[in-house]
């Protein structure tokens, strides 16, 4: 989302400053800023990651290899492909990466599981989390299984 809001801040101060706004450069610069930090704090990473935890052990660095080479083709493509179409429709050239961005990220808001909070409490499996058997003494190191929580 914060990748989001920085692209519709470029785009708006790629346009107000084709009008010779000076301020609107600064703007710019900040939205840039703000895109830097949230991708390299966000999705950036991803790449060099998760490839990695999706494999069993012995195919990890392929599979981590394959990932790093697309990431690289994708964004020579996109530097490639960019300059000539930010000079041919100016500020909108942002709309190639705001759309999909925003489409996408609804997409994985509604089906994700890790996005809905529905966590319950399920008291037996608290009971498998905190039970570690039979004590070596009877009050020695045993939990209070009264109240099951997860802290």
């Amino acid at each position: 989302m914060f990748c989001i809001a920085a692209n519709v801040f470029l785009l708006i101060f790629t346009l107000m400053s084709s009008e010779k706004t000076g301020w609107a450069s600064w703007g710019f610069a900040a939205a840039f800023f703000m895109y830097g930090v949230g991708y390299n704090l966000g999705v950036g990473p991803v790449a060099y990651f998760l490839p990695a935890e999706l494999v069993p052990p012995e195919a990890a660095s392929a599979s981590l290899g394959a990932a790093v080479a697309v990431n690289w083709i994708c964004t020579i493509t996109t530097t490639l492909f960019y300059y000539p179409l930010s000079k041919l429709v100016g500020g909108w050239s942002y709309l190639i990466f705001i759309i999909p961005t925003s489409l996408f990220s609804m997409i994985l808001w509604r089906l994700l599981p890790e996005t809905k909070f529905h966590y319950k409490i399920d008291p037996l499996e608290i009971r498998l989390l905190t039970d570690l058997g039979p004590s070596i003494a009877p009050n020695y190191g045993t939990l209070d299984l009264d109240e099951p929580t997860l802290f």
